[in-house]
């Protein structure tokens, strides 16, 4: 797995890429990107929703949200319109 805290999409596609490319092809389970909200980035819902695309996009297939618990409120609401991107 990898983290892409408080990168951009294109940032965070390099980052998932790089570490997608260190897994054996035979490799089933999870590579997941760690992603923290509530720093700085992502500002919007439209950022949010490029970094997810871009997990996705990079070869990681699962995303782990550091200290959901933690995260501003719209952006909790954001990752309900975001998330389906990633299984597009």
């Amino acid at each position: 797995g990898c983290s892409a805290y408080q990168q951009t999409p294109a940032e965070t596609i390099k980052i998932c890429r790089s570490a997608a490319s260190t897994v054996p092809r035979d490799w089933h389970g999870l590579v997941q990107c760690f992603v923290q909200l509530g720093m700085g980035i992502p500002e919007s819902e439209e950022q949010l929703r490029g970094i997810i695309t871009a997990i996705r996009d990079g070869g990681c297939n699962g995303i782990n949200f550091y200290n959901r618990s933690e995260a501003p409120p719209k952006m909790l609401s954001w990752l309900e319109r975001t998330l389906p991107a990633f299984a597009e």
